[in-house]
């Protein structure tokens, strides 16, 4: 159970499917500021709840 919710909260952008990936790139750049930098598939959900 560990493994499988580590899972999403560390995958980075990259290892997304395709599909992900495209959609993700126009969404961060609405959502996320310019200077904030994104790592893993939390920063943005993380962001978007204001807990970085």
């Amino acid at each position: 159970m560990l493994k499988w919710n580590n899972k999403p909260r560390d995958m980075r952008l990259s290892e997304m499917s395709v599909q992900a990936q495209q959609y993700l790139e126009e969404y961060i750049s609405k959502v996320v500021p310019k200077d904030r930098p994104v790592h893993v598939w939390f920063d943005v959900y993380d962001m978007e709840k204001k807990r970085l």
